[in-house]
């Protein structure tokens, strides 16, 4: 996933805004709001978009 950081940006808050459409469709039954579920979606994206080792940069690692 190689774009530039106009588009990767793009990219990243889609994955905010699909969850803020998901839990409203859903009225937030059932949606997972851990904070390890969103550490794990970042670490996903910055290693798909090549940016990094993301345990590098996280202090809770």
């Amino acid at each position: 996933m190689t774009a530039s950081p106009a588009i990767l940006a793009e990219l990243f808050l889609d994955l905010f805004v699909s969850d803020i459409h998901a839990e409203a469709i859903s009225h937030g039954m059932g949606f997972d709001h851990s904070p390890e579920r969103l550490l794990a979606r970042t670490r996903f994206f910055v290693m798909g978009a090549g940016l990094g080792d993301p345990e590098a940069s996280t202090a809770s690692g």
